[in-house]
């Protein structure tokens, strides 16, 4: 191989380099929008089911209080009934009174 050929060849392969530097930049560049918007709607979705699933924890909260409530003012018997209404009683509104 001649030292030209040689200088072909070293040419190529820095040239292929080169190229596929730009593509990969080209290709990352073109990612980065559609990443960030994914991650955006993923904290967005990560958000409200930490919201539901709050709003779930509360209401189970409310619900054992107010059993333990009933048992110490009034008796256990009244106590167990309470988890038979208590399924209509599953915004935060419907404790409050309030029409949902």
């Amino acid at each position: 191989m001649t030292p030209k050929d040689q200088m072909a060849e070293l040419n190529e392969s820095h040239e292929s380099a080169e190229t596929e530097a730009y593509f990969a930049a080209y290709r990352r560049a073109q990612q980065e929008p559609h990443r960030a918007e994914g991650m955006a709607q993923g904290v967005e979705l990560g958000i409200q089911q930490g919201i539901e699933e709050g709003i779930q924890q509360g209401l189970a909260a409310r619900r054992d209080l107010l059993c333990r409530q009933a048992a110490r003012k009034f008796d256990a018997r009244t106590a167990s009934r309470l988890p038979l209404i208590q399924p209509r009683l599953t915004t935060h509104e419907a404790w409050l009174g309030q029409p949902t």
